[in-house]
């Protein structure tokens, strides 16, 4: 009996959090396709698209439940991207695929076997992906897709707490003396231009509209940053800090520690709304809460800056490969794979995973 969508997608569940099994089973279920689309041509399958598609579906469902707690780390931005556009996301794998395989059979000629079996098998992957760019798109166009609309609820609830419903400052460097700004930024820490770029994008179309959990991880890193020596403590949503710390620091850290102490803030306040099922045509803007202009100026200033020259980069594949790459396991590995009729990459390699303080940095 032929193979159905439902029958590939037995893999996709979520395993006590488990990010890394549930991205590797992302994987060895759009592999499995392949070698049985292969092995079967002559059998009618279910399209390449719709099974992308009922991948994305079925993430986000497992995520709307709150079954999982994506955040910033990698397993996270690859499922996040993956349900944001599931052909762009494996386009841009297999590309890390192939110039993993090309390094590793320079390195080592005598494995070209085993590692035109990847080739081969990433092959199909890129064929499917560029024959079903036009399926895939109409598709969206036919369906709703409740991930997006969540993170736009997301984000517009979290622009009411935070700024009162108004949109975020997105001058040019030129409307704002470029040179000051730019100086700015190249003196600015690593912690805090990654938190004023998510904040600057927050209500942006892209991937990361919307992404609450993302931008509280990059708001708490900045500020176990600022802080230092354990005057702020975090774990999951909660946190605590040292309030008299805050007085004692330069005027510009003050500011830029109460404007992420307004963003946790306001964070919560969007996930309490979202949860309590609050209509967004309800709320009612305090005026007393309003974000000083010339901080959310800097903010969104450096943020843009950020974003422009912020390379994404989902490591998924590439850290798997790497590893088995550089050991001895691989050819072990892509034999058994061959007898299996599907590739596992990296089922037994494990993706899991001192601040220094920069003179020069404003923090």
């Amino acid at each position: 009996m032929p193979k159905t969508i439902q029958d590939f997608l037995k893999n996709i569940e979520n395993d006590n959090n488990d990010l890394s099994k549930l991205t590797n089973n992302i994987l060895k279920t759009i592999y499995d396709y392949e070698m049985y689309k292969e092995a079967n041509f002559k059998e009618e399958v279910p399209d390449f698209s719709e099974l992308m598609y009922a991948i994305k579906e079925k993430l986000a469902f497992i995520e709307a439940k709150g079954e999982l707690e994506l955040q910033s780390d990698e397993d996270s931005n690859f499922i996040k991207s993956f349900i944001y556009n599931p052909i762009a996301t494996m386009t841009n794998e297999t590309k890390k695929v192939d110039e993993l395989c090309d390094k590793y059979m320079k390195e080592n000629p005598n494995a070209s076997n085993e590692i035109n079996q990847v080739f081969f098998k990433n092959q199909l992957i890129k064929d499917d992906l560029l024959k079903s760019k036009t399926s895939y798109r109409n598709l969206e166009k036919t369906k709703k897709d409740p991930w997006k609309e969540k993170q736009n609820q997301k984000s517009s609830w979290f622009i009411n707490y935070f700024n009162n419903g108004n949109k975020m400052i997105s001058e040019s460097l030129e409307e704002n003396k470029g040179g000051l700004f730019e100086n700015l930024f190249h003196t600015t820490s690593k912690e805090y231009k990654e938190f004023a770029r998510r904040l600057s994008i927050i209500d942006k179309d892209g991937l990361e509209k919307g992404d609450l959990s993302g931008l509280r991880q990059s708001t708490y890193k900045y500020l176990n940053h600022k802080f230092k020596e354990d005057n702020f403590f975090y774990s999951g949503k909660n946190y605590t800090y040292i309030e008299s710390k805050i007085a004692k620091m330069d005027k510009t850290s003050q500011g830029r520690v109460r404007l992420c102490l307004n963003v946790l803030k306001s964070i919560d306040n969007a996930e309490k709304a979202i949860e309590e099922k609050k209509n967004l045509e309800d709320f009612v803007p305090e005026n007393n809460s309003v974000v000083d202009k010339e901080m959310l100026q800097e903010v969104t200033t450096i943020g843009s800056m950020a974003n422009s020259v912020y390379k994404e980069d989902n490591t998924i594949i590439d850290k798997e490969l790497t590893n088995i790459l550089n050991n001895n396991k691989f050819q072990n590995d892509i034999k058994n794979d061959v007898d299996d009729n599907f590739i596992t990459i990296g089922n037994d390699i494990d993706l899991s995973n001192n601040e220094t303080n920069v003179s020069k940095e404003l923090d």
